[in-house]
């Protein structure tokens, strides 16, 4: 029992009988059940306030499972309301209309607070919940997140040998450049997947910023293209932008566009076989500018369409942030994001900033 509830059930401010036992024995009593039974005191029996007849009948109401009545004297009910292991609240029922008047008053009291004590139990069990899909979700980004760093820092090791083992014989200069750019590659993944982490926190604790400006289309789709094309190379796959209008500018944050572009370029790459294509292009929609990352890759799965901007939910292996954080910045925005695709023949996906 709460401690409110508990407070207006033995309150000394209605005249309804009211007691609270543990193991038949008085723990609280308001001032009517002190005046009916005065005999009972704190820590002591109820039994030995009461006759024989009196005390059987309270020791087998006691002993029911649920709730009950107790007939302390003829005439003189009483309800007996479990609370738990051993507790029990008993409390005087109206005989005469003016009693029943006031029981009803108390009633009210007591479903209003039942009322809350219910709301207040449904909302914390909904945050338990809500606590406990944050943990489960923290514990699968650390687990996603550690199996991502694995490959730049084994990348990284590796390189470094081959840098400390042709430095030591003084040739191999090509061998050289090679591992310090697959060094450079590897600490750009990594630095990327640090970045993820930061903005994700970002996001869920409500403090994302955006410092927007007038951007020009071209120059932000140009140095993204430029970003990625250090993984499309090695990967035989064709990189290009779509003519765009002259004097075509959003109004955005340069960076989080960036960051943005950068996603689903690097998913475009990451999907697309060798041979094939990923085109970037950007043109005037209304007030906004439309700006689409196309690929001939695989497509997307239906099943996983409605759910690919979620965090934690990925094509292939993954920490499962990039599209989540993606859509959050184009929501602060005021945009959309979307995709669109086919199994078998590539994904176009899309989103909207708002043009300048």
């Amino acid at each position: 029992m709460s401690d409110a509830l508990r407070a207006v059930v033995l309150s000394d401010g209605h005249d309804a009988v009211a007691l609270e036992l543990e193991g038949g024995r008085v723990v609280a009593a308001n001032l009517a059940a002190r005046r009916r039974f005065a005999a009972a005191a704190p820590g002591a029996p109820l039994e030995a306030a009461l006759p024989l007849d009196a005390a059987a009948r309270l020791a087998a109401a006691l002993a029911a499972p649920g709730p009950g009545v107790w007939e302390s004297a003829p005439g003189a009910p009483f309800l007996v309301l479990p609370l738990g292991p051993g507790r029990h609240l008993v409390l005087a029922l109206a005989t005469d209309a003016d009693a029943t008047e006031r029981l009803l008053a108390l009633n009210t009291q007591l479903a209003a607070l039942l009322g809350e004590q219910a709301r207040l139990a449904a909302d914390n069990a909904r945050l338990l919940a809500e606590a406990r899909r944050l943990a489960a979700a923290r514990e699968a980004l650390v687990a996603a997140v550690s199996h991502d760093l694995r490959n730049p820092l084994a990348a990284i090791a590796a390189a470094g040998a081959v840098v400390a083992a042709r430095a030591a014989v003084g040739r191999d200069a090509d061998g050289l450049a090679r591992a310090a750019e697959a060094i450079r590659r590897a600490t750009r993944r990594m630095d990327a997947l640090v970045q993820d982490l930061l903005d994700a926190e970002q996001i869920e604790t409500g403090r994302l910023t955006l410092h927007p400006s007038a951007q020009p289309a071209r120059p932000l789709v140009e140095e993204a293209l430029e970003a990625v094309r250090a993984e499309a190379e090695p990967a035989r796959v064709r990189t290009s932008a779509e003519p765009m209008a002259p004097g075509l500018a959003a109004r955005c944050d340069r960076e989080r566009v960036l960051r943005v572009l950068g996603n689903l370029l690097s998913n475009a790459v990451r999907f697309t076989p060798p041979g094939g294509a990923v085109t970037v292009g950007a043109h005037r929609r209304g007030d906004d500018v439309l700006v689409e990352v196309t690929d001939t890759g695989p497509g997307v799965a239906p099943a996983l369409e409605p759910r690919l901007f979620q965090r934690g939910v990925t094509r292939g292996d993954g920490h499962g942030l990039g599209l989540f954080i993606s859509r959050a910045f184009v929501e602060a925005h005021g945009g959309r994001i979307g995709v669109e695709s086919r199994p078998g023949e590539g994904s176009r996906f899309w989103f909207t900033l708002p043009a300048a």
